[in-house]
């Protein structure tokens, strides 16, 4: 983790955490927010950095799982926070692989809901697991998405500037995906 929260990283918004315990990997001056209740709720998180306050935070139900098991029910972590320029709404995402397309639109309306509520300040990070302009036309008129057209992505109505794909999990065995870094707002 000290990789994702280093430079000048505020907030990390991850997915398949479900084998980790987040508050136990951040580093000092850093905080988690994961349910971890239970294997799927756990799945997504929220790391907070310094400079940041969360107001709020909760889980959102993204979808159940299928019928005869193979995929755990999905959750979306969700956050109220306060930073130097306002309130950003963070919503970390994990959505249905495509083997279980057939479940991927409820989930993108799951998250559509929670982007709707915060039409203007919601940044929603995923691993789509689909074609990621798609996806962000499916949350709401105007979200743009940018990172790895295989679904690893931001979506915000808000501008991103600095976007970088960052393989260094990846080269480090921790991860299949590549991180997806991006400024908000500027």
């Amino acid at each position: 983790m000290e990789h994702l929260c280093g430079g000048d990283a505020s907030l990390v918004l991850v997915q398949e955490a479900k084998d980790l315990r987040l508050a136990d990997l951040v580093p000092a001056g850093w905080m988690a927010l994961q349910d971890t209740s239970s294997d799927s709720k756990a799945g997504s998180g929220i790391l907070v950095g310094s400079g940041i306050t969360v107001d709020d935070w909760w889980l959102v139900k993204g979808c159940d799982a299928p019928p005869g098991g193979g995929m755990l029910p999905r959750w979306l972590c969700c956050a109220e926070v306060t930073h130097d320029a306002g309130q950003l709404v963070p919503i970390s995402a994990h959505a249905p692989p495509p083997r279980y397309a057939g479940m991927q639109p409820g989930f993108a309306d799951a998250v559509a809901a929670v982007v709707a509520d915060y039409p203007q300040t919601a940044v929603v990070g995923a691993d789509a697991n689909q074609d990621i302009d798609q996806w962000a036309r499916e949350l709401g008129s105007g979200m743009v998405a940018v990172g790895k057209q295989s679904g690893i992505c931001l979506v915000s109505r808000m501008p991103f500037t600095d976007v970088d794909l960052d393989n260094w999990g990846e080269q480090q065995g921790a991860t299949d995906h590549p991180a997806v870094w991006g400024t908000i707002g500027a």
